[in-house]
């Protein structure tokens, strides 16, 4: 799904998250094709110039931003997608609205305790509840991190809850989570005061089933 992540990323830097997003639901609809094609067709309907956008994806004009949200997944032990940390705690796989509002709610709680001692600012927040967070043992202990400047993300300008998600636009997983819980979960963001930090993992082995 290289190819498909370029497109995405290439869109968002011609016009904006809005257009990100909205591709990145489009990619990730039932039965969508990802041959040159049909990617071209995507980015002529996003509103870019679609001789420029393909000459992007086939120069890999992006890819050492993938390729760090590549290595990122394999230090923090990743093997499939969808994988989510809320904020450094792992939910893999397709899980319902019910586990993530619950778990939300819970970091939302220790988020407002923190704030509230004093300790922090809204911009250490993030760093300071994933402070502790942890790797499998055979990798390097490391966090999701803080969302990189200009990452795709959507939701709260200030969250108090940053979710991290790394996933694949070629994931079966993914595309069901799409059509289910990731519509009414970006409905609901705002008033979570949460945000969607979105990377891009898409070595072949992220399609694995879970």
């Amino acid at each position: 799904a290289e190819t498909a992540a370029e497109l995405a990323r290439y869109v968002r830097k011609e016009l904006g998250d809005d257009a990100f997003w909205s591709l990145h639901d489009t990619l990730l609809e039932p039965g969508a094709a990802l041959d040159d094609d049909s990617l071209r067709l995507d980015a002529e309907i996003a509103g870019v110039e679609p001789d420029a956008a393909m000459d992007a994806v086939h120069t890999s004009k992006y890819l050492s931003g993938i390729s760090s949200d590549q290595d990122l997944a394999a230090d923090l032990g990743e093997r499939a997608t969808p994988t989510f940390y809320v904020p450094g705690r792992r939910l893999r796989g397709a899980a319902s609205i019910e586990v993530f509002e619950a778990v939300i709610a819970e970091e939302r709680e220790r988020a407002e305790k923190l704030l509230a001692s004093g300790t922090v600012t809204d911009d250490q927040l993030y760093d300071a509840l994933v402070r502790d967070g942890q790797a499998p043992a055979s990798f390097e202990t490391k966090s999701p991190g803080s969302t990189p400047k200009g990452a795709p993300s959507r939701g709260a300008k200030k969250p108090k809850v940053t979710i991290v998600e790394f996933g694949d636009l070629q994931c079966g997983h993914c595309k069901e989570m799409q059509s289910s819980l990731d519509p009414t979960l970006s409905r609901r963001l705002l008033r979570y005061n949460a945000l969607l930090d979105y990377r891009h993992n898409v070595r072949v082995w992220s399609v694995a089933v879970l």
